[in-house]
């Protein structure tokens, strides 16, 4: 478990990133529901988080997007509608996006309206 609360599930198996380097996946799932940033990863010292997919739902109208802890946006913002969603992913070592390294990762909502959310991530050294 996090600070948060949110359990942290690891996946099967393993894969490796560049350089050689081997690590684990790794997902997380949560339900936001206040406007702004809401944590999610917290920050790692010495390392940095590439999420490999993500499965996002409103459940009603809001505005999402990913950034790290000190607030900047690492990804693309989502404008949905009741029960509308997306869903990406991409084989390792390829990434959706990083946070920086040493910063967490959270989730900025634009209302006060839930979100699920899953993410796909490895850690890796920064």
């Amino acid at each position: 478990m996090l600070p948060h609360g949110f359990p942290v599930y690891p996946c099967v198996g393993g894969v490796f990133m560049e350089n050689g380097y081997y690590t684990s996946v790794l997902y997380i799932s949560a339900k936001p529901a206040t406007t702004g940033n809401n944590a999610l990863l917290a920050a790692s010292p010495g390392e940095k988080y590439r999420v490999l997919g993500y499965v996002l739902q409103g459940t009603g109208t809001v505005t999402v997007k990913f950034t790290d802890t000190d607030g900047a946006t690492i990804s693309q913002e989502w404008d949905f509608q009741a029960r509308e969603g997306v869903v990406a992913s991409v084989n390792p070592p390829s990434y959706l996006f990083e946070a920086p390294a040493g910063k967490g990762i959270q989730v900025n909502l634009s209302a006060n309206v839930a979100v699920n959310v899953t993410v796909m991530y490895v850690k890796v050294p920064a």
